[in-house]
């Protein structure tokens, strides 16, 4: 479905679990991570940090440059979210969120990449979709392919949570159309593919 991959922006890395098949995909091998847990971004920096094909970033991502809180999550921080969790509660019981903490936030916008480098970018951020997205108005003049993960219409895992049709109008807009889509969870998450045709 990825042809021609020339570099891969990733925005919530965790610990890198998807790296071997970004690997398989990118041509050039080119990837930016971008991790706000310190634990996790530890992990990131031990096995990537002294390669100069990685770009790692320890910060949240947004719609603009700051401090934010995060919902911090038991599950090794794989559910963390800027957003406070509301039916992710009960559909994952066992899932706990006892603490926030602040972390620093940016936009795309602002990493210091060349942004031709890269033309895949892959969003994983538990409902903080669209403002990644309005954050990257330079970034995505670039991109090719966009992965996305988000909540169906009428469902929200995480408070005023990112909406599948809403991302779809709004890389409308950019140019984007959704080429591809799976199930992520009991058709109440979707796995959106976008290509700027």
């Amino acid at each position: 479905m990825f042809k021609d991959v020339t570099g891969i922006i990733q925005i919530g890395t965790n610990t890198g679990q998807e790296d071997s098949m970004f690997n398989s995909i990118s041509s050039n091998k080119k990837f930016v991570y971008v991790e706000p847990i310190p634990s996790c971004f530890s992990v990131l920096n031990e096995n990537f940090g002294n390669k100069e094909n990685y770009k790692l970033f320890n910060c949240c991502c947004g719609d603009y440059d700051g401090k934010t809180t995060m919902y911090l999550s038991s599950n090794n921080f794989e559910s963390s979210s800027v957003l406070k969790p509301l039916a992710h509660t009960t559909e994952f019981a066992s899932v706990l969120f006892n603490e926030t903490k602040e972390f620093p936030i940016r936009k795309i916008d602002s990493f210091e990449i060349e942004f031709s480098d890269y033309n895949l970018l892959w969003i994983d951020v538990q409902g903080y979709e669209i403002e990644v997205l309005k954050g990257a108005e330079k970034c995505l003049k670039n991109i090719k392919y966009i992965y996305v993960e988000c909540s169906n219409d009428g469902f929200e895992m995480y408070e005023n949570c990112s909406k599948a049709s809403n991302v779809v109008e709004l890389l409308k807009e950019h140019g984007f159309t959704l080429i591809g889509s799976s199930d992520n969870y009991k058709d109440l998450i979707y796995n959106l593919i976008f290509e700027k045709k």
